[in-house]
């Protein structure tokens, strides 16, 4: 019988194992979350042994980790529920996916189950949370595989994707995270009128060609992202 536990975070000073997608695994040092969290846990980290992967001695870990989604806990104002996570719920959550895949039962999964008269089960809500989580995922990791011609000048270079190890018996799946460049500074939300911070001019114009390039490739982002 799975436990409920309380959601976590990776504090600064942890370590993070994730499996990439070729099998090999890759040991994390978290040396700064980027609080608050939303939709995913954000982390700045420093691979145990970069030179192994290629990879810089800073890199963004992004995890899509259900259990810590800012969707489980709607605003104070509002009537609605929160649904905090527990492991039996995700673990049967997991078992309706399972049967789908062999045939036992249809993916009758829909958003109304959610909103009935009755509250919905437990499990429904995580099977919300787990393809909300995996549909960020896949928007942002396809996004960026898109633009692939411009990762490194406009957009984060992706190093590597593939799924978190958590600790025995803690979780009922592994959360999707990927790898993608760090680079220092200072968000433009931060740049106040007035400041003397001045933008270069070749800074600007590569960002205006990546917005055209969107439109050529019919790519559609609904929100911006920026570390500090």
């Amino acid at each position: 019988m799975f436990s409920s536990i309380t959601p976590h975070s990776y504090p600064a000073g942890s370590r993070i194992t994730l499996r990439l997608t070729d099998g090999t695994s890759l040991s994390l040092q978290v040396n700064k979350p980027f609080l608050p969290f939303t939709k995913s846990q954000v982390y700045l980290v420093s691979p145990s042994e970069p030179s192994t992967h290629n990879l810089p001695s800073q890199i963004i870990l992004k995890i899509f980790d259900p259990q810590t989604v800012d969707d489980r806990f709607p605003p104070l104002q509002t009537t609605l529920s929160a649904h905090p996570w527990t492991l039996d719920a995700e673990a049967a959550a997991v078992q309706y996916r399972e049967d789908v895949a062999k045939g036992k039962r249809p993916d009758d999964f829909t958003m109304d189950l959610l909103y009935g008269e009755e509250e919905a089960e437990a499990y429904l809500w995580e099977e919300h949370f787990y393809r909300l989580l995996k549909e960020s995922y896949e928007s942002e990791v396809g996004a960026l595989a898109r633009l692939e011609s411009l990762q490194g000048t406009v957009v984060p270079k992706v190093f590597a994707t593939g799924n978190i190890v958590p600790p025995p018996n803690t979780r009922a799946i592994q959360p999707l995270g990927v790898l993608i460049e760090y680079v220092p500074g200072i968000p433009l939300s931060d740049v106040k009128p007035g400041s003397g911070v001045n933008i270069p001019f070749e800074i600007v114009c590569p960002l205006i060609d990546a917005v055209k390039k969107f439109k050529e490739i019919d790519l559609r982002l609904s929100r911006g992202i920026a570390y500090n």
